[in-house]
């Protein structure tokens, strides 16, 4: 049975061969192709330029000549974890000019890639045997070379024999200041040697009268010259240090801690951050202790003695409680684009745009007052009260259930409704004189009628018929006229 599986120049590649034994310039086998020949088990041809179905090509990982075979080349090709997904059948290697110089077939292998669910990372190796192997550039880039399994195994054993003989030897100097080597050990704890070595005993000596990293108590006061840095925190009765102090952890003070400098502070660094403070505490005036930062909370009781300025917004979450015999001043002035001044006093927010304002405002050279303005997203209501005692609306105001509008009328239930109503209703609004009416006058007794004024008439003389003329009076009430009638 003929061989199966077998590489060989291509005429190219035997062509390049010839001509570089002749001359002087050599091949540069640089890299290596694979492919599925398309679908079956291809028989490599002499006169192939190109695999049948390549799917892969790059540089190779090693090109070396095999020891005790002097004219055989082994060309190494690493294929990665995520390339693949594709069966392996033929093989050929490519110069640096990009012909095909050489081509093989392999065993069937599939190649799979880490999307489908398994992946590894495949070494294709490629045995090629020339008749002028020195022709050859044995060159590869170093910077895709990675080291094979079996190269790696090889120099294990290489290293493991040469430290096993190195142990074995006494032929060791002596270590100094300057080189490594051997040492001789002590246990002395106040040795000033610099060619012996401590032992665990020696350094448990000085450690058991040294002040410990953790889990040690300093009886009385500590006093440091320099700087003092913790990684754990720090808990003393008493601690002076005259420079800065760096605590990564915890720190507790189980008396009072004082801090000396022009302008003492202490700065904070929120999640450990190697830039500017977050946040700062300092004393950067005489009694004047300033907190420097964008937000302060206080999740409990703040007392203070004297006075506390905020630069900005104070939040607060919770009941508030004031003490004092004095005012709560709130200033501020500011004045507005007509002259007059206004100061802000309290904003009461509700939900959206409703709020509450409550503020003083100064009409220049004529009042001033105290307004409350209670705005509902546009339709908004005013109210004030002036230094002379009047109070203002731009509204109607209620009192219980009695109202006095914006026209000046009322309504209550007093009045049974509004006061006009009610004065239309029972009191004259008018009195006029109807029409006119006229009375004979004979000599007989005769009488107006109920209701009439007499406005005129001629008498009756000698017994003459005479005339009177009459007009009736008429009062308004409740949109309508009446007669007046006799009682």
């Amino acid at each position: 049975m003929g061989t199966k599986y077998f590489c060989l120049l291509t005429n190219k590649g035997a062509g390049k061969l010839a001509s570089t034994v002749e001359g002087t310039k050599k091949i540069k086998i640089t890299q290596m192709a694979v492919g599925d020949g398309g679908g079956a088990l291809p028989a490599p041809s002499p006169s192939a330029t190109t695999l049948i179905n390549e799917h892969y090509r790059a540089s190779l990982n090693s090109l070396t000549t095999i020891a005790g075979e002097g004219n055989q080349l082994s060309a190494e090709l690493l294929i990665p974890e995520n390339i693949g997904g594709w069966w392996i059948r033929e093989l050929g290697l490519y110069d640096d000019e990009g012909d095909l110089i050489a081509i093989g077939n392999c065993p069937e292998t599939y190649k799979p890639k880490m999307a489908e669910g398994s992946g590894r990372r495949q070494n294709i190796r490629m045995i090629l045997a020339v008749s002028s192997i020195e022709k050859i550039n044995l060159i590869t880039d170093p910077s895709i070379i990675v080291a094979t399994r079996d190269y790696v195994d090889d120099l294990h054993l290489v290293v493991l024999e040469k430290l096993s003989n190195h142990e074995k030897s006494r032929n060791h100097p002596d270590a100094t200041l300057l080189a490594k080597g051997l040492i001789q050990l002590s246990n002395d704890s106040n040795s000033s040697s610099e060619t012996l070595a401590a032992t665990p005993k020696a350094l448990k000596a000085v450690n058991d009268t040294a002040v410990k990293k953790t889990g040690d108590t300093i009886s009385g006061g500590l006093t440091v010259n320099g700087a003092i840095e913790t990684k754990s925190g720090l808990t003393t009765p008493s601690l002076s240090v005259n420079g800065s102090t760096t605590i990564t952890g915890e720190f507790t003070a189980k008396a009072s801690v004082e801090i000396y400098g022009s302008t003492p502070y202490i700065d904070f660094h929120y999640n450990n951050n190697n830039g500017d403070f977050d946040t700062r505490l300092v004393n950067d005036n005489k009694g004047v202790l300033s907190f420097q930062g964008s937000e302060y909370f206080v999740n409990g009781k703040l007392s203070v003695t004297g006075d506390v300025w905020f630069g900005e917004k104070v939040n607060i979450d919770g009941t508030s409680n004031f003490y004092g015999s004095d005012f709560i001043t709130k200033s501020g002035n500011i004045t507005l684009a007509d002259g007059n001044r206004q100061t802000n006093g309290l904003r009461l927010q509700g939900q959206g745009n409703l709020f509450t304002d409550i503020y003083h405002y100064e009409k220049f050279g004529n009042y001033h007052e105290l307004g409350i303005r209670v705005a509902n997203g546009g339709a908004d209501g005013w109210f004030t009260f002036r230094n002379n005692g009047e109070f203002h609306a731009n509204g109607a105001i209620f009192a219980s259930g009695a109202v006095l509008q914006t026209d000046g009328n009322l309504n209550g239930s007093v009045w049974g409704g509004h006061l006009n109503n009610y004065l239309d209703r029972n009191y004259v609004r008018d009195i006029r004189l109807a029409s006119r009416g006229t009375i004979v006058t004979d000599g007989n007794m005769t009488e107006a009628p109920s209701g009439a004024v007499i406005t005129g008439g001629n008498g009756n003389e000698g017994n003459d018929v005479g005339y009177m003329y009459y007009r009736m009076l008429q009062k308004y009430i409740n949109n309508n006229w009446y007669t007046v009638a006799y009682v």
